[in-house]
């Protein structure tokens, strides 16, 4: 008897969509540390677009909120890695 998850698995990966619902979980948890890490009212000036690679792209509202981003950048990783181990993130980027 095979399980569904097993089964899931084998046909996303068949079907070539394995790595793109990978980086839409790494994006959705993305958000989720960004609301975590940032108050409410700066998290909203920031949305985790992208990853490419083993590196995260988040569109921000403008420079400064970038820097803001970039200065708690390890802290994002080490809490992107808790959520989702397998995402491979190293960098953070940043797009105004």
């Amino acid at each position: 008897m095979f399980q569904l998850k097993d089964v899931l698995a084998k046909r996303m990966r068949q079907a070539g969509i394995s790595g793109k619902v990978s980086a839409a979980q790494i994006v959705n948890s993305a958000q989720e540390v960004l609301l975590d890490v940032f108050p409410e009212d700066l998290a909203t000036r920031m949305a985790a677009v992208y990853v490419k690679g083993a590196t995260l792209t988040i569109k921000v509202e403008n420079p400064a909120v970038g820097q803001e981003l970039k200065f708690h950048e390890m802290e994002i990783i080490t809490k992107l890695l808790k959520k989702v181990p397998h995402c491979g993130v190293q960098h953070i980027r940043f797009s105004v």
